[in-house]
């Protein structure tokens, strides 16, 4: 086989191989854009979710909350709903989050009150598998905060690498052409 012929077909294979690695270099562009865009997750519960899982539970009403968490804003339907015996289990709820979660929980809270009054459902059966449902969500969403910078930092790391390689291809074929343009023919 002569030296042209080789050449000719190191030429080509590079060429389908830089291809291949554009595509690649492409396709994880596409999935890390995608994953950051969309990295979010969603706690939020509504009336249908509770609905469909609740169960006959009922409960009694208490007094009102805002001296235990006097950094945190109650809305007023849940300080409404919220007293007596109640005020002890809303505090266990409320004491597993940080502030953050725990304000996230009550505007989620306030809002599934509101519907389930307009509704005229159990208001209190609602609320305690509202609780279940959230307290899923948000549990859940921690670990995934973590897990999303794993996956982007992994998508970051495979982008790095293809475009390497394509370059590093891109740069062979150019080296290639340059030696075979500027080569003296042979008789």
């Amino acid at each position: 086989m002569s030296n042209i012929k080789i050449e000719s077909t190191i030429f080509s294979i590079t060429r389908i191989v830089s291809l291949i690695g554009s595509l690649i270099f492409l396709i994880v562009a596409i999935l890390s854009i995608t994953a950051l865009l969309t990295s979010g997750k969603n706690t939020f519960v509504s009336l249908t979710d509770i609905k469909s899982s609740i169960e006959s539970k009922n409960s009694q009403k208490i007094p009102t909350i805002e001296e235990i968490y006097p950094e945190t804003k109650f809305p007023e339907n849940v300080i409404s709903t919220f007293t007596g015996d109640n005020l002890q289990i809303l505090n266990g709820w409320l004491s597993q989050f940080d502030n953050e979660k725990r304000q996230d929980f009550l505007e989620n809270l306030s809002k599934v009150i509101k519907d389930s009054g307009d509704n005229h459902d159990d208001t209190i059966a609602i609320i305690n598998e509202y609780k279940l449902l959230k307290e899923k969500k948000l549990t859940s969403s921690e670990f995934e905060k973590y897990f999303d910078k794993i996956i982007l930092g992994a998508y970051a790391f495979i982008a790095v690498i293809s475009l390497s390689i394509m370059i590093l291809f891109s740069l062979v074929l150019i080296l290639l052409a340059i030696e075979r343009n500027t080569r003296k023919s042979q008789p």
